[in-house]
């Protein structure tokens, strides 16, 4: 199983100018990718390499930036516009950690971080490290470490399954008899029939509502899958 721990850094002028150009060399990249309908990293790659190393980021970053442009502009219907980043961090190319010190790749080479792991986390840190996270929120700045292993706490029950049918009336049964979704059938027959009125209209004001709530349900739907999931 997968485990993300969010750690809390302080971070010095290099770090931040760091994520500065990755934004910026992100965004070139969907930009490139995106008018050239490339969905691919390696065919982004010829493209796109060095004018990134030009900006100054380094080789793993610059890797990490292609692969992160193409996952978006797979996703996405129209030009990605970036506000917020996460650079993509691969161990031990471009991350490192020991002894409570964080080695991360900048534009100036590896910066050393002291970082204090909580008391919950320190079992994960014996775990397989995977691709992590350096994220900005708010002015404040986090290295979110992803580790691959087992959680014997969790895992006390062996080797048991757990049956799940998923379906239209309800979107998910287990074979311990709980249920899941069961008002979203409903949900759904409510709105077709909101966006059927408002389509028969065909006034200026049902066509700006039928925009203000375009996406609503596809949003909804979303949320709804992944708490669903995660219970």
């Amino acid at each position: 199983m997968l485990r993300s721990i969010p750690i809390k850094i302080k971070v010095n002028e290099v770090i931040v100018k760091t994520i500065e150009i990755y934004k910026k060399g992100l965004q070139y990249c969907v930009d490139v990718a995106w008018g050239m309908k490339i969905r691919n990293n390696v065919q982004l790659h010829p493209f796109v390499y060095k004018d990134l190393r030009n900006m100054g980021l380094p080789s793993q970053l610059s890797i990490s930036c292609i692969k992160q442009s193409c996952g978006m502009v797979k996703k996405a219907k129209s030009n990605p516009i970036i506000n917020k980043v996460s650079i993509r961090y691969n161990a031990p190319r471009s991350f490192s950690f020991k002894n409570n010190i964080l080695s991360i790749s900048t534009i100036q080479g590896r910066v050393k971080i002291p970082f204090k792991i909580p008391d919950y986390a320190l079992k994960y840190f014996d775990w397989e490290v995977r691709e992590s996270l350096l994220t900005q929120n708010k002015g404040k700045y986090y290295f979110t470490f992803t580790f691959l292993g087992e959680d014997v706490q969790n895992s006390q029950h062996g080797n048991r399954i757990l049956g799940i049918d998923l379906g239209v009336n309800k979107v998910a049964v287990t074979s311990e008899g709980n249920f899941y979704g069961k008002n979203i059938k409903q949900l759904r027959v409510k709105h077709d029939k909101f966006v059927s009125i408002l389509q028969s209209k065909c006034t200026k004001a049902s066509r700006r509502k039928l925009k203000t709530i375009s996406g609503g349900w596809r949003r909804f739907m979303r949320w709804s899958n992944h708490n669903i999931s995660k219970d």
